[in-house]
């Protein structure tokens, strides 16, 4: 008789018939695709080259191509990831990559594609490669510059953050030079030099301030075919539109939002000094605006600072025309970051906490913050919408999600329909966090399930692809809504390298002995099957573990188990892990 504890882990796969009518987001989906990284598992920072990212920031889609700003501010004296500093820089900070990279989507697999063919350990819907470069002159290349296009050693884009494309022209927002780099057609080769900048007088002078024709760190950028461009001016708390396509240098803008002229940049309501104090805002201001774009009938901008989107139903024609719609505060004159106040979140909210302050001026105020939910937002970076599906997507930053509204909203304070990069609208779950929950680890280390501070989302209509930057995992994600049956051994997304759900088996001796002995036998049952080990001299636990895992692998003719994977744990653990292979998602 054995001496050993027989450890049986049973699988009970039946299918579960969950089938969509049409392509449905869940919340708390994995992504299907992994650009800027070569595995699912690690999101490291490494030498640019022509499939890995640094902080990717903005991103664009049309016609194919996938474009993402891609740079990295670094520390210039003591870089703590080993990478070499640009040359001549001595002191503070320097911008890293500082490049437009160009993906061809064409080489990412469909939905449907059948993955089964590629070895369980290859991640074949990652590290695609780019085809193109704007702002360096080879993909290898990383420093900062201020010019039309890149000379050896020498880039021409200082921390480009927005991107944006109509299908036919480019646009860049080059935020570290003060400017917005526009071509007149797509570009199609590596370091292609843009045809007009705004902002500046030429492409190679470095100047703000505030007037129809300046910037003061312009974040994010839009085209519609029409022609109309559109500026988010982050520092100038504005957002800026020309109702044609600019034809010359420095050409002035034709209308400001935010603010009552062109002249005026502050927001006295951004400038909060103590925390806590009220913050009253108006639908005709704005605070440190991320992004703007539009999809042709109505202007979506992401009011970073007042924790809110604002939406105008049609393109505005006046300077400081107000808003129509806002989304994530109840109305237009509070702007507390995932507010909770009047029972604004009705689904449930976190933990929350009454802040009461006195200003400089004796105004005492109170302030009433919670958890986030699916009415309210936290510095969100991003709002982009598709109108042919009726759908609005914003990257919520401060509460590390996508939140997806559908139909677009019509009223303010709408609550979203569904939720990616958190598991529900109420969960806060960290990029570094590591739950172990009985026999099962979910590692959310750059997981594919979790987008710690999402900056910028860009959705292709045909695909139905989801693209988002994540720049805390230096990577973009891509989501995509499924209507396939899935049944309960859908656990293996065969296109990631990271397994979701594992059972663990540990070896250990009887009550009689503290070693293996020869010839006693341990068994491992999977849905019936029964893997059956039989001990030799000399065995350790970890062979034993090393032994079933073979039994369990090889068997069928070296097809293996048909519904587990085992793997060994590692040396010294006397353990393995099986997890479902799942189905072809």
């Amino acid at each position: 008789m054995s001496k050993y504890r027989l450890i049986s882990l049973l699988f009970l796969l039946s299918p579960l018939s969950l089938l969509a009518q049409t392509p449905t987001w869940v919340n708390g989906q994995a992504a299907r695709v992994l650009i800027g990284q070569a595995t699912w598992a690690f999101g490291s920072l490494a030498m640019p080259n022509q499939s890995t990212l640094g902080a990717a920031g903005g991103v664009a889609y049309a016609n194919g191509t996938l474009w993402v700003a891609d740079a990295t501010t670094m520390t210039g004296l003591n870089p703590n990831n080993g990478l070499p500093i640009p040359s001549g820089v001595t002191s503070g900070t320097y911008t890293q990559d500082a490049r437009v990279l160009g993906f061809p989507t064409s080489s990412i697999p469909l939905p449907d594609a059948d993955l089964t063919p590629f070895a369980a350990e290859t991640c074949s819907v990652c590290g695609f490669s780019a085809n193109i470069v704007l702002g360096q002159t080879n993909f290898t290349t990383f420093a900062p510059g201020t010019s039309r296009s890149a000379t050896s050693g020498t880039g021409s884009m200082n921390d480009p953050t927005g991107v944006a494309s109509d299908g036919n022209r480019l646009a860049v927002a080059d935020y570290g030079n003060n400017r917005v780099l526009l071509w007149n057609a797509t570009p199609n080769s590596i370091n292609a030099p843009p045809d007009i900048v705004l902002g500046q007088a030429s492409f190679t002078t470095n100047s703000s301030s505030v007037t129809s024709a300046t910037f003061r760190g312009p974040q994010g950028v839009w085209i519609n075919p029409d022609g109309h461009v559109f500026v988010a001016d982050a520092i100038n708390n504005r957002v800026l539109i020309w109702n044609h396509f600019p034809t010359s240098n420095g050409q002035p803008a034709d209308v400001v939002l935010g603010q009552t002229n062109f002249n005026t940049g502050t927001q006295p309501a951004c400038n909060i000094s103590v925390v806590g104090e009220t913050v009253t805002t108006a639908a005709n201001q704005l605070c440190n605006p991320t992004s703007v774009t539009s999809d042709g009938t109505r202007v979506y901008v992401a009011d970073f600072g007042f924790n809110r989107v604002l939406i105008w139903n049609s393109i505005p024609s006046n300077d400081g025309q107000p808003a129509d719609v806002v989304l994530g505060q109840p109305n237009m004159t509070t702007a507390i970051a995932n507010n909770t106040s009047n029972n604004f979140c009705p689904d449930g909210n976190g933990p929350v906490s009454t802040i009461t302050n006195t200003s400089s001026s004796g105004v005492v105020s109170t302030i009433v913050t919670g958890g986030q939910c699916n009415t309210n937002l936290d510095q969100p970076s991003f709002a982009v919408a598709d109108a042919a599906s009726n759908q609005l997507f914003v990257a919520d930053t401060g509460n590390g999600r996508v939140l997806v509204y559908s139909p677009i909203p019509t009223t303010s304070g709408v609550a979203a329909s569904a939720v990616l990069g958190q598991p529900s609208f109420v969960a806060q779950v960290n990029s570094s966090q590591s739950t172990s929950i009985a026999s099962t680890q979910i590692n959310n280390i750059a997981a594919v399930d979790v987008v710690p501070a999402p900056t910028s989302v860009a959705y292709d209509p045909v695909t139905r692809n989801l693209f988002v930057a994540d720049p805390t995992n230096n990577r973009v994600l891509v989501f995509t809504p499924g209507q396939s049956p899935l049944p309960l051994n859908s656990i293996l997304n065969w296109a990631s390298g990271i397994i979701r759900q594992e059972g663990v088996v540990t070896f250990s001796a009887g009550p009689s002995s503290t070693t293996p002995v020869a010839n006693d036998t341990t068994t491992v049952t999977i849905s019936g099957t029964n893997y059956t080990y039989t001990i030799k001299k000399g065995d350790t636990f970890d062979s034993i573990a090393q032994g079933e895992v073979s039994a369990i692998n090889s068997s069928n003719s070296g097809a293996g188990d048909p519904n587990a994977f085992a793997t060994f744990s590692g040396t010294g653990t006397g353990s393995l892990y099986l997890s479902s292979k799942g189905v072809n998602l």
